[in-house]
């Protein structure tokens, strides 16, 4: 079922060489032939000779040398994603999955730049994430050729590729970390976060139902994303905060600047499949032992910890059919997390500028369409318990009979956090409001003295 690479030793002359030779010259690899488990009966130089059921293997037979170090150290990996689970906020995640939607709709916002670069940028008042797709290190000017593929590759990314990124991070935040900071997490485990159900088939001869695994179409498309996702890369440049050892101010701000992949993946293992003229072998992607890349690193611990909880139906959203709640979900997730470190319990944003930043498609010439496509996602946020309620805003002027998508743009809607979301963010409310009383009496004091004002950072 499963292979890892081929491993090699070099000989004498220093050329790499097969260790298999020196073991059995046939092997047995496992199959999952449409929901039968089979063997492929291969040479020492893995071409195939022809299918086996499992009760025609012969005793004491050879498994592929190739499969044993990854079956060996693949372990049990919990499921972390239930109703819900934590995930990391901070602006490069934030960066990433924005980066996505644009690019589905049409990439209008990535651009290229020096060194054949195509990049995103998410920029804010606490620094810029830049995701990128970059040609290969040692291609210093790149032909259009390679542009254009870099260009293909940016046009493949969805909100698919967002969900398994979000997907990921709550792995290796709540999953079983190894010491260098890396987890195991499976095709199957992405597709159960994400609702997708395994297939259901009946047995010929008892007639019974049982589950034949998913889709293998389903698991490449999560192989392809996991792919590109440890192919692009983060450049980030913000400020963070640091211990002011022996200062009465407390932490300092500090830039931060690194530029890494989003993912790393240091193993990955494959499953075998039959093609369908029976005499060859295909193989995709099953499991990944996977990494946030360096740009975590900040933001890990206090002060710049920042950790959101994620609804499991914000992953389960169709990305085709249900764009729009896919992607309020993903905002208000992280931006009602930012609020609580304002002690705020409702949102208010701008119509415009929240579709613009999700980019959300508007129609132009039917702009009612838009409004009530709006409307329905919003309210399905809140009967699946993303946020408790919202409004448009009392202070909106009234729009005009015709011609009015514009004003509508400009409108501002009210999202309230639900008394679960206000509860699991109690504590850092509670610390925002301490910051913020202890900051006014620091100004006041610094005023009765007549010295200069209290600079909060």
């Amino acid at each position: 079922m499963t292979q890892a690479h081929p491993q090699k030793e070099n000989d004498k002359s220093g050329s790499a060489r097969d260790v298999s030779a020196k073991s059995p010259t046939v092997y047995y690899i496992p199959i999952n032939d449409h929901g039968v488990k089979r063997w492929i009966r291969c040479d020492r130089d893995r071409q195939v000779i022809d299918v086996v059921d499992t009760d025609h293997l012969p005793a004491g037979f050879s498994l592929d040398p190739h499969l044993l170090p990854a079956s060996k150290h693949l372990p049990s990996i919990p499921y972390v994603v239930s109703s819900g689970t934590l995930v990391p906020s901070a602006l490069p995640v934030q960066a990433i999955l924005e980066a996505c939607s644009n690019a589905v709709e049409g990439a209008k916002d990535w651009r290229e730049s020096k060194g054949g670069k195509i990049m995103y940028e998410h920029r804010t008042q606490a620094g810029s994430t830049w995701v990128e797709m970059r040609p290969g290190e040692n291609e210093t000017e790149p032909d259009d050729m390679t542009i254009q593929a870099l260009w293909q590759q940016v046009r493949n990314l969805s909100d698919l590729d967002a969900d398994i990124f979000l997907a990921i991070m709550a792995q290796a935040v709540a999953g079983d970390v190894d010491p260098k900071g890396f987890v195991w997490i499976t095709a199957q485990h992405i597709l159960n976060y994400r609702g997708i159900l395994p297939r259901i088939q009946r047995d010929e001869k008892t007639g019974k139902k049982r589950q034949a695994g998913h889709r293998q179409e389903d698991i490449i498309a999560v192989a392809a994303c996991v792919e590109r996702l440890s192919t692009m890369w983060l450049r980030v440049k913000q400020w963070i905060l640091e211990p002011n050892p022996g200062k009465k101010k407390g932490p300092k701000r500090t830039a931060f600047s690194r530029a890494c992949r989003p993912i790393l993946v240091a193993e990955t293992i494959y499953q075998h499949e039959l093609g369908d003229d029976d005499d060859r072998e295909t193989s995709v992607a099953v499991a990944w032992k996977v990494s946030p890349g360096t740009w975590i690193e900040p933001f890990l611990t206090a002060p710049n910890r920042h950790t959101a909880w994620i609804m499991q139906r914000t992953l389960q959203y169709d990305p085709y059919h249900e764009k729009w709640e896919k992607r309020l979900a993903r905002y208000f997730t992280f931006h009602l997390r930012i609020n609580a470190s304002h002690t705020g319990k409702v949102l208010r944003r701008n119509i415009g500028d929240l579709i613009k930043e999700l980019s959300l498609p508007v129609d132009e010439r039917h702009p009612e369409r838009t409004k009530q496509r709006l409307n329905q996602a919003m309210d399905s946020l809140v009967s699946d318990g993303i946020i408790s309620a919202w409004e448009y805003h009392q202070d909106n002027a009234k729009l005009p009979s015709r011609k009015w998508l514009d004003q509508w743009l400009g409108w501002d809607i009210l999202v309230h956090a639900t008394s679960s979301t206000t509860e699991r963010y109690q504590n850092i409310a509670s610390n925002a409001e301490r910051r913020g009383l202890k900051a006014v009496a620091l100004q006041a004091a610094s005023r009765a003295k007549g010295g200069d004002h209290y600079d909060q950072k």
